[in-house]
């Protein structure tokens, strides 16, 4: 069995911390924008726990990250983390709920794949920080449609260039085109990873643990389509690199 992790705030869940158990039960909240928006997160979810299984072959779990603990995870005989991404900026997290994944992430021992707001969380368990990308320059347009806020962002299906020969990348395209939705990144690469891809706008674009099964990467390789199937593929490669196909 696998472990989707989600990684959203609980406000977007309509969740606080002390009834995070009762996750994702439904929510005691008026319905309206926000109920919409949480029932749409559960189903996109939904969609992706079906998508992890047809690829793994095994059974996916999905759990709300402050359920995960060492002792649940070897109890539900997981095999392998995936971490998602998040629409919430790190800084509404408490990070002092988060040390268990932490430990887990630096000193557990399953395989590991981090998608963008995973792949920030995996910085932070090596004390590396992620923030902005900084202002949208002058004279660019935004690339997400409605983006009025400014800042630099990657959206859409983008070319990524590989800097090293790795497993993660057999089969993909020459460069590989990745799904990209984020205007956060990692600001440097922890000590003990190495960097495996990157972009102009934004330089730490995969990276991998040199001693553990550990990759972190800021696209989206769930968000592959009919017409894009790298991210499929590289799903296929890290469950393969994990030993379970």
């Amino acid at each position: 069995m696998i472990c989707f992790v989600d990684m959203e705030h609980e406000e977007v869940l309509g969740i606080t911390p002390h009834r995070v158990e009762a996750w994702p039960l439904p929510s005691s909240r008026v319905p309206g924008e926000d109920e919409t928006e949480r029932l749409m997160h559960l189903g996109r979810r939904s969609e992706l726990k079906w998508r992890f299984e047809e690829i793994s072959g095994h059974p996916c779990l999905v759990q709300h990250y402050s359920q995960v603990t060492e002792e649940k995870l070897k109890d539900w005989g997981i095999e392998a983390l995936l971490l998602s991404g998040c629409a919430t900026s790190w800084d509404k997290y408490d990070f002092d709920r988060c040390q268990e994944l932490f430990r887990i992430i630096r000193e557990g021992e399953w395989p590991v794949i981090g998608f963008c707001g995973g792949h920030q969380f995996i910085g932070y368990a090596y004390d590396v920080p992620s923030g902005p990308m900084g202002p949208l320059p002058e004279g660019m347009e935004p690339p997400r449609p409605g983006d009025t806020s400014g800042m630099l962002r990657e959206y859409g299906y983008m070319e990524v260039e590989t800097l090293q020969k790795d497993p993660l990348f057999d089969g993909l395209g020459d460069p590989p085109v990745l799904w990209e939705s984020h205007w956060w990144e990692v600001k440097a690469v922890p000590p003990g990873f190495s960097l495996l891809a990157t972009r102009d706008t934004c330089r730490i674009q995969a990276m991998k643990h040199e001693e553990r099964v550990l990759y972190s990467v800021q696209f989206h390789p769930e968000a592959y389509s009919e017409e894009h199937q790298d991210g499929k593929r590289l799903l296929e490669n890290f469950f393969r690199i994990a030993g379970l196909i």
